[in-house]
């Protein structure tokens, strides 16, 4: 799992781009922008981040769910 507080803090403290941030980290350019562009939209959090957040608060809140559920509806089919 990426280090989320690590990503903002480096976005938007630091003003490093994706691409840098994902260097430093040894993470994917993708993953960087796709949580970023995530983060942006999510109207339950921004920076500064609220003080004791966990990386697992900051999934949960941009994402909808915890990292790692089933996040499939029980309506879905299966093939």
């Amino acid at each position: 799992m990426l280090d989320y507080k690590d990503i903002i803090t480096k976005r938007f403290l630091l003003g490093m781009s994706g691409r840098e941030i994902a260097e430093q980290l040894g993470a994917s350019k993708s993953g960087v922008y796709d949580f970023l562009a995530a983060f942006e939209k999510c109207d339950k959090l921004s920076y500064p981040l609220p003080e004791g957040i966990t990386n697992y608060g900051i999934h949960e809140l941009v994402y909808g769910h915890a990292p790692g559920s089933n996040t499939r509806s029980a309506d879905y089919e299966q093939p």
